[in-house]
């Protein structure tokens, strides 16, 4: 119980973190939500491309697999761009904020629930 509690603490450190990076380079760098996915994909790409053949992994090309590939890559599109236009405003721990109570919720669904 105490590990995951500090688990659950380093989480939302490493995601201020994160957002702060995020926010620098919305605010300061004056990035568009299309340069900053850019950036991220990029930097994720390079890192699963030394990491994969290490996972015993293997893609499946069929119609449900390319699917899924798409439905992320939408929904890391959406992520990025709704967090270009959200930080112009929003302070990185106000939207950190949001996530972290996202994040709790959904544990505390699972402990409820008895998934936990």
């Amino acid at each position: 119980m105490i590990m995951e509690f500090l688990l659950m603490l380093l989480v939302v450190a490493l995601y201020t973190v994160c957002s702060l990076n995020d926010k620098y380079a919305v605010s300061r760098c004056k990035m568009s939500g299309s340069r900053l996915t850019f950036l991220m994909a990029a930097g994720t790409a390079f890192f699963m491309a030394f990491t994969l053949p290490f996972t015993d992994t293997y893609i499946t090309l069929s119609w449900q697999s390319a699917l899924a590939i798409l439905l992320i890559v939408l929904s890391k599109m959406l992520e990025f761009q709704m967090a270009g236009k959200i930080l112009i405003t929003m302070s990185a721990f106000e939207l950190k904020a949001w996530n972290g109570v996202v994040l709790f919720l959904s544990y505390l669904s699972d402990v409820l629930l008895g998934k936990r």
